[in-house]
């Protein structure tokens, strides 16, 4: 009886730390993230500082677990942390490299990251959520084998919905509109200058 009661503790135990676990944040390198209930991992933090002024690859697994899904304002909470002189001797050329593992990047994710040059979408990404690469210089670069998304000339397009979803600062003025596909129905909302029924607007 005492040796069943023992063991009935130390499976409450044992499930008790697993789901402390999966509900908690973990440290792995420069990477914080948690467990998802399908036991793969979702990246909720980065730490720019220790990086410095490297490329920054994500891996394809933390600690035995795969990485699924970038959470939202990961790369963006600790960017926006450091003080403006860090920042500003940054340079936009740092390139983002996604395993093809990530399926989803979520809100805000790359918020205002200016230092980020470039990142690259991979054909497993399948959600990308509002403002992910918002106010940023980033260029991206999606897999052609990649079902929902594209670009054309570094702006990003969701196939599936016929939608505009970023535009990447600086490449579009007055001078140089951009020039939105047949086909699209709707955009997000930004500021840059369009061309519509061949006249230039500016949509905020």
């Amino acid at each position: 009886m005492k040796k069943l009661l023992a063991l009935t503790l130390m499976l409450i135990v044992l499930l008790l730390c697993a789901a402390a676990f999966a509900d908690g944040e973990q440290k792995s390198g420069l990477f914080t993230y948690k467990l998802k209930g399908n036991g793969t991992a979702l990246i909720t933090e980065f730490d720019w500082e220790k990086n410095g002024n490297q490329d920054v690859y994500v891996p394809r697994m933390l600690d035995g677990y795969t990485v699924t899904e970038i959470g939202d304002s990961a790369f963006s909470a600790n960017w926006l942390k450091l003080d403006y002189s860090w920042k500003s001797n940054h340079a936009s050329e740092l390139a983002v490299i996604l395993p093809d593992t990530i399926k989803v990047i979520g809100e805000k994710a790359f918020f205002s990251c200016n230092q980020i040059a470039t990142l690259n979408i991979p054909s497993s990404v399948q959600i990308i959520g509002d403002g992910a690469f918002s106010n940023t210089y980033m260029k991206c670069s999606v897999a052609s084998s990649n079902e929902y998304f594209a670009t054309i000339n570094s702006v990003l397009y969701n196939k599936k919905t016929k939608s505009l979803l970023y535009c990447p600062k600086g490449i579009v003025g007055y001078d140089n509109p951009l020039i939105i596909p047949d086909g699209i129905k709707k955009y997000a909302a930004m500021h840059f200058i369009i061309m519509m029924d061949g006249e230039a607007i500016v949509t905020m």
